[in-house]
């Protein structure tokens, strides 16, 4: 879930790591990348690392 509020409401992200090794800018090889999924978006073309996804969202775990 988003730290910010968009319009009274909290939006749910998917994040999905990657398996293949990329090179994007100056990251280090052993950070973990991941991609973004936003159900108004779609999949994002940008990756981010686990760090960034911590600081920027809070994981929510879903109980049945």
């Amino acid at each position: 879930m988003s730290n910010e509020d968009r319009l009274y409401c909290r939006l749910p992200i998917l994040a999905l790591s990657t398996t293949s090794k990329i090179n994007v800018g100056n990251m280090r090889k052993s950070e973990q990348l991941f991609r973004i999924y936003r159900p108004n978006t779609g999949l994002q073309q940008r990756y981010e690392t686990l760090e960034s996804l911590r600081k920027k969202y809070e994981k929510v775990k879903i109980f049945y």
